[in-house]
């Protein structure tokens, strides 16, 4: 195997499979004894091994709900910052759940316990951070922990985050990750690399009946659909069937749902 073309590869944001194109031999989840094996240092094995894993998990984030975020233009789902408000939010948490890297800074922490002891009992936040504090004792090779405190006497977290961005080369700058769009403003004043949850953009969800939603999301109209009867849309003089994907319904819509009545099947409609 030519070390070269391995790196080469590698640095450029190539897989695992990428490389398997040019060595059949190389392995699906190369260790970093291996990369030592074929003459690497260890620091260098390291950095293959993590930025192997960040490239798959980065081939593999189709299904992120972008719709719900807004991203500047070379944000890294891979290697996050992380703000105390992406704590609060399912669809934040999936998506650092994905992330190889997160870190977290000294003010971050704080206020995370400042805000775990206020909303104790009240809402997700609470509970959520004490896993994620769990986490970063116990997945130290993904959370990644900074004692900087802000410099020039800053105090106010959304600041230091900004500033911690700032010191550090892009190469290996984090992505800032929040539900702030104060913050993420300053993030693009900045030029600063950044995800941004809009919680405004959240799906709202409305019962119908029988397991059937009604979900809005971007002033659109959906259903959405977990049971085993048969559900349809019927538009016009056509009929769509619901396949586990949610539908598009327009003004005017009917949604039908086949239930089964002494042994026969019944078309009953619910919008």
């Amino acid at each position: 195997m030519n070390k070269k073309t391995i790196g080469h590869i590698i640095l450029k944001g190539g897989t695992s499979e990428d490389i398997r194109k040019e060595f059949p031999d190389f392995p699906v989840e190369p260790t970093k004894e291996f990369f030592c094996s074929l003459g690497y240092k260890e620091s260098t094995a390291k950095s293959y091994v993590y930025k192997l894993k960040s490239s798959k998990k980065k081939s593999d984030s189709n299904d992120i709900p972008e719709d719900m975020f807004v991203v500047s233009k070379d944000a890294d789902y891979n290697n996050l910052l992380v703000d105390t408000c992406v704590l609060a939010h399912n669809e934040t948490l999936e998506l650092l759940e994905k992330a190889a890297k997160a870190t977290f800074i000294y003010p971050i922490i704080e206020e995370m316990d400042r805000k775990k002891k206020f909303n104790q009992g009240k809402t997700n936040l609470a509970s959520n951070i004490k896993v994620y504090i769990n986490k970063m004792l116990q997945e130290r090779d993904k959370y990644m922990l900074s004692a900087f405190n802000g410099i020039t006497g800053e105090n106010y977290p959304d600041n230091i985050l900004l500033q911690y961005m700032k010191i550090l080369p892009t190469q290996i700058r984090p992505t800032l990750f929040t539900a702030d769009k104060n913050l993420a403003t300053k993030a693009e004043m900045w030029d600063l690399q950044y995800i941004l949850f809009d919680v405004a953009k959240r799906p709202r969800k409305f019962p119908l009946g029988f397991g059937i939603y009604k979900v809005i999301s971007n002033n659109e109209v959906y259903i959405d659909y977990n049971g085993k009867q048969t559900v349809s849309i019927i538009h016009g003089g056509s009929e769509t069937f619901y396949e586990g994907k949610r539908l598009k319904v327009e003004h005017g819509d009917r949604v039908c749902i086949y239930l089964t009545y002494d042994d026969k099947v019944v078309p009953t409609y619910v919008m």
